[in-house]
């Protein structure tokens, strides 16, 4: 009876939770997040890869948002159903180890971990990530258990899929790797037939984008080094302080969910306590050790990173901790049976309740033409200067700038964003069509180096102009940013 109380309680949490996400920040918003309108502006191409990602995020955005009529709730709508997929494959994740409630408990006390809840409107491809790291490990791990043929397959597609999302997909399958190594039964599967066909479907499935980024120079590998931003390390100071400054973020992020277990269980005996620091800890034997490398491995590779002189940026550690709730009930698990489940869930609404309130506060009391940008008379000013016209409208410059009109423009016109080499052929052939008197380009960026690149590759004659737009929160000041704009005709080609 009480396993059915908490199951209900965790449905009904998790079904308000993305309720909530879904209708706050579309009424405290005025426009989507970068990141979002970023994945609209890649899905609404063709291209199997961009100059950044590989292009599932883009293309599932798109889907939702064509499919919802343009509504931009639906990409916070579909961000919250995949934070949602990301609890509920934690929950049986958490079921080969633990009992129902223990699972529960695992999986809402993530909702403690800032990642599931204030960063939570904003759809991307960490976000995709939330939900399919989880899926991969749980199929990996029954594979592993079970040795069964379908079991390795379905591993092959998932491992293509977290690499269709993120390259930053191929550290889960590392670490992966790394257990079949450290654990004797998992070695032995490497005697069997399964991981090599799991590896081999994963390659078949994922060799459209190999191809791609072949065709294409291998733009988004250069982009992430370069966005890794590599530094010097010149002291032993700066090496001290790379290599311990994991330790704080860590003990940041964890400890929320730490206290309310703490809370929840009430007084918690100091020597059980001691035994469990000094690893005698329940779980060991029940799937404690793949937990932990779950979460150690990869916050280990990211730490070398961070010490070899590479800017490790904290959204890489989105989908990362989601072994960290049944790896806290291991290490708990003593206590978890006298948990007062009252306390716990009181807790975790309590924790609910306070992020929402903050994420709602921080829109109404602080302004940023990224949230509260006017979107209506951005809209109006671009399709006055466009005007009545029977060619092909054409969108150029950055993704931000061109991408908001894709969305609120009544034709959703063609956005290419010009500062992505990816897209280059597909900007030889908007101004060929420009040539030929085919398309109206508009250009709208933030600055002007590359509008005056294009003015000499493609001999165009132009006077751009700029327009100040502003975004305002209701307890603040403007926030102003300038933007650069031309509209290109034929005439302007010399």
């Amino acid at each position: 009876m009480q396993n059915r109380t908490h199951i209900r309680f965790f449905v009904a949490f998790l079904s308000i939770k993305a309720l909530c996400w879904t209708i706050v920040p579309a009424l405290t918003r005025n426009i989507l997040p970068l990141d979002t309108i970023e994945a609209i502006v890649w899905g609404a191409s063709s291209n199997f890869g961009n100059g950044k990602h590989p292009p599932l995020s883009g293309w599932i955005a798109e889907f939702f948002y064509t499919a919802s009529g343009y509504a931009d709730f639906s990409q916070y709508l579909l961000s919250q159903l995949l934070i949602l997929i990301g609890f509920v494959a934690v929950y049986f994740l958490g079921r080969l180890f633990l009992s129902r409630t223990e699972s529960v408990i695992g999986s809402l006390i993530l909702y403690c971990i800032c990642f599931y809840n204030l960063t939570s409107p904003e759809y991307n491809v960490n976000v995709l990530e939330i939900a399919f790291w989880p899926i991969t490990a749980l199929v990996f791990f029954r594979a592993i258990r079970d040795n069964k043929l379908h079991q390795w397959l379905l591993l092959g597609v998932c491992a293509a899929v977290i690499m269709w999302t993120k390259y930053f997909g191929g550290l889960l399958l590392f670490t992966l790797f790394v257990y079949m190594l450290i654990d004797a039964k998992a070695r032995s599967r490497f005697l069997a037939a399964g991981p090599y066909l799991a590896f081999a479907l994963a390659g078949i499935l994922y060799l459209p984008h190999i191809w791609w980024l072949h065709q294409h120079d291998y733009l988004p590998i250069f982009y992430a080094i370069g966005r890794a931003e590599k530094e010097e390390v010149f002291h032993l100071g700066i090496y001290l302080i790379k290599m311990l400054r994991l330790i704080p973020m860590i003990v940041g992020i964890l400890l929320p969910s730490a206290i309310v277990l703490w809370f929840s269980c009430g007084m918690i005996n100091g020597k059980l306590l001691w035994h469990r620091l000094r690893g005698k800890w329940y779980g060991s034997e029940n799937g404690g050790k793949f937990l932990l490398t779950l979460l150690i491995v990869p916050l280990v590779v990211l730490q070398i990173m961070a010490i070899a002189g590479i800017g490790v940026r904290t959204m890489w550690y989105q989908p990362i901790f989601f072994s960290a709730g049944p790896l806290l009930i291991c290490f708990f698990r003593p206590w978890i049976a006298q948990i007062n489940w009252k306390r716990f869930a009181g807790s975790i609404i309590c924790f609910a309740l306070f992020y929402l309130g903050l994420f709602t506060t921080i829109n109404l009391v602080h302004s940023s033409y990224r949230v509260h940008f006017q979107i209506d008379e951005y809209c109006r000013f671009f399709s006055e200067k466009i005007g009545d016209s029977d060619k092909k409208l054409i969108l150029m410059g950055d993704y931000w700038c061109i991408g908001l009109l894709h969305c609120h423009l009544p034709e959703h016109p063609v956005a290419i964003n010009a500062w992505d080499p990816a897209w280059e052929k597909d900007v030889d052939q908007a101004f060929q069509q420009l040539k030929e008197d085919k398309a109206v380009i508009v250009f709208v960026d933030n600055m002007l180096p590359l509008l005056k690149k294009f003015e000499q590759r493609y001999q165009l004659q132009i006077q751009p102009e700029s327009r100040i737009f502003s975004g305002t929160a209701p307890f603040d000041k403007p926030d102003n940013v300038r933007l650069y704009y031309v509209v290109l005709t034929k005439e302007n080609i010399k």
